[in-house]
Parts: C-alpha cells; structure tokens; sequence
C-alpha cells in the first residue's frame, strides 16, 4: 500500500467538492428532475433519480468527470444509435468533463456553471428517457 503526503489543497479540494455536488443538486432541480435520494459512499457522492433509472454524480478518483449514468441496463441499440453515451466502470452513462478546454467550467461564474450543469442534465436526461427499455 502507498501513502501518498496530503497537500494544503485538501481542504480547499473537500469543499469545492461539497460545492459542486450541492450545485449539481440545484440544476437537477432546474431541469426538473426528479431526485429520489442524496447518494454518498467512499469514492462517490451524487444523486439517485427518477425512482433510481439514473444516478448523477461524481467519483472522487475521477472529479474532473460530471457523470449521469443509468440505474439498469438501457436499450442498447438506441443508446448506441445516439453516439453520445459511453460504457465507464461497468455503467452506460453520459459524461461531461469539467476541465474540458472546451467547456472552461471552473472559469465560469456560479451562475454560467449552474447553467452549464443544468442544460448537461436536461440533454441527457431526455436521451436516457429514450433509451430505457
């Protein structure tokens, strides 16, 4: 086993984390979907939705990575057919990656990130809805 030396941006890092799920809370709301329960373990803390079809959320290992992935195993023809889901971990899901150039997510105000996270979380929502079997 490694052990690794924690940095100063610990505590700063735990935070931003808090803040981005709690964030990711307040676009589901906006986008209107349905949360059934806050989701937390080890290495993960996110959302259970929409009677659990889908979980949104993120992986401490990955916290880069905004994922909404689905509760079951979705109609894979037409998963496939849209060309914007992937297989991650063992979950089909949508990702979106918040360091991407092409987003700038951590650039952004709070307001242009709530927005960001809520339109991510509207897109994909009405694909997965199309997908479950």
């Amino acid at each position: 086993m490694t052990v690794e030396q924690v940095g100063w941006q610990y505590a700063a890092g735990i935070e931003a984390m808090w803040r981005l799920t709690e964030m990711l809370g307040t676009a589901l709301e906006n986008a209107q979907i349905p949360i059934e329960s806050r989701s937390g373990g080890w290495d993960f803390r996110g959302y259970w939705l929409d009677k659990k079809k889908f979980w949104a959320g993120v992986y401490f290992t990955r916290p880069n990575i905004m994922q909404l992935e689905f509760g079951d195993k979705p109609n894979l023809e037409r998963f496939q057919e849209q060309g914007h889901g992937g297989y991650h971990d063992g979950k089909y899901a949508y990702r979106m990656d918040l360091g991407s150039e092409s987003i700038h997510f951590f650039a952004r105000t709070k307001e242009s990130q709530l927005e960001c996270l809520t339109e991510f979380l509207r897109q994909k929502d009405q694909s997965g809805l199309a997908c479950l079997p």
